[in-house]
């Protein structure tokens, strides 16, 4: 036996448990991811919106525009797109496999990215650029934040379920 050959094993060994797990990692981040991502939503619902709601409303919409700016960096916009690449390769991945309920919670998560992208950012636009109240902001945001953040949270706990078994 030469050397090389217990090497050759080992990459081989280590080769079949990637191909055997790399689904099972794959759906642990984006339910990790997700439900991050959807604790942020949701305690912008129970903590930040709230707090808005007892300042005037030039106030909030000035720092509501300044967290908007922060939110749109390199930090926050990695996880929001690590997340929502996760979960969509999760979600074909899924319904590759016919594991439903993985697909159902993959699906979930990128419904929550979608609603951020085709709700809230807008409105992040509309409300920066004055053409938006903050009244109509406040009430339509929160309701599309809210939206996002369940469905993300559905979504990752579905997911986490769904690996478990």
């Amino acid at each position: 036996m030469s050397p090389a050959e217990p090497n050759e094993s080992l990459t081989q060994d280590l080769a079949q448990m990637w191909h055997e797990t790399w689904p099972e990692m794959l759906n642990v981040s984006a339910a990790v991811s997700g439900a991050v991502v959807g604790g942020f939503y949701t305690a912008f619902a129970l903590v930040v919106l709230p707090a808005f709601d007892r300042t005037d409303p030039q106030s909030a919409t000035q720092t509501m525009v300044t967290i908007n700016e922060v939110a749109e960096t390199p930090p926050f916009l990695s996880l929001f797109s690590f997340s929502a690449l996760t979960s969509a390769v999760s979600t074909v991945v899924a319904l590759r496999q016919n594991d439903v309920a993985a697909a159902i919670g993959a699906s979930l998560i990128v419904a929550g990215t979608l609603t951020t992208v085709a709700a809230n950012v807008p409105m992040n636009r509309a409300l920066g650029a004055g053409s938006m109240p903050w009244s109509t902001y406040r009430r339509r945001w929160g309701r599309a934040n809210a939206l996002r953040g369940l469905a993300s949270i559905a979504g990752a706990a579905l997911l986490a379920a769904a690996n478990a078994t």
